[in-house]
């Protein structure tokens, strides 16, 4: 009835089947405003990517197929067309297909992050130096910062500092830009202890205040994790002043008690062990009692 009730509002209608096919207890009824929301915009991206997902999603693989394939032909330059393409292809057992989807993904777009881990088969322990070595080369032959970027988490599964850092500053030097680049760059010159070019090299841009508060918040953990508390204490302190938004406030509140060796919401300075352990009891007195 409510699908109906929408039957001419094709946004109101995808918004509706998403929900539905999301939450999981009406797919038909999900289908059904999907397919209606389609058939009234044809070449609408959400709404034939939407039709797709719900098709496969309750396994009608074939009409899934019959649904993406179009829109790849009419938007050859669309590389979510292709992408869901391949997972149909690759729900059907068509390895060939999936291949050829995801090839034509990342001809596209070289720094698309699921694409590329699928393509080269990398899982989230990948440690294999040939998996590496093939991503770093297919990085330089594509410019991909970010086939340099998985290059060295591959390295770093492993713990081999040195060719982590090296990938990362590959990545860094193709876009110097990209927050995603600079997350991963901190990370690892965290790991290499790089003190020198965490200040030289990141500091600067997380003082630009062209990121958002991610980039502050990971420089700030690397600094505490290696040692440099009251650094990173500063820059969480700087980055929560102003307009940042409130629940990244009270998190950095919270962090900063934490770092400093207080009792959360009560000032009391507790000696704590490296390991995380109290090193003498506290006895809070509330209220006289």
């Amino acid at each position: 009835r409510q699908v109906q009730q929408l039957i001419n509002d094709p946004d109101q209608l995808m918004s509706y089947g998403e929900q539905l096919l999301r939450e999981g207890y009406a797919p038909e009824a999900g289908l059904a405003a999907m397919q209606r929301a389609a058939s009234l915009k044809p070449d609408d991206a959400r709404a034939v990517i939407g039709l797709t997902m719900a098709y496969r999603t309750q396994e009608k693989l074939d009409e899934a197929r019959a649904t993406i394939t179009p829109f790849t032909e009419n938007h050859p330059e669309d590389p979510r067309g292709f992408f869901f393409l391949a997972q149909v292809c690759n729900a059907q057992g068509d390895a060939e297909g999936e291949a050829k989807a995801l090839d034509r993904v990342l001809e596209l777009d070289p720094n698309a992050q699921a694409p590329l881990g699928i393509r080269f088969k990398i899982g989230s322990e990948e440690h294999d130096p040939a998996k590496e070595a093939e991503l770093a080369k297919w990085a330089e032959e594509r410019k991909s910062w970010m086939a340099y970027i998985l290059a060295s988490n591959v390295a770093r599964k492993r713990g081999d500092v040195k060719p982590a850092v090296k990938w990362a500053e590959k990545a860094y030097a193709l876009a110097p830009d990209v927050e995603d680049v600079l997350l991963h760059y901190t990370a690892t010159l965290g790991e290499a202890r790089d003190f020198q070019k965490l200040v030289s090299v990141i500091k600067p841009h997380v003082d630009s205040g062209k990121f958002s508060k991610r980039l502050n918040w990971n420089y700030a953990q690397v600094l505490q994790q290696t040692g440099l508390t009251e650094d990173a204490i500063r820059v969480l302190r700087s980055a929560a002043t102003g307009d940042a938004p409130a629940d990244f406030k009270a998190a950095v509140a919270q962090t900063i008690e934490a770092w400093s060796g207080e009792l959360t919401g009560c000032g009391v300075p507790l000696e704590v062990h490296q390991a995380g352990f109290l090193q003498r009891p506290v006895l809070l007195v509330i209220d006289e009692e």
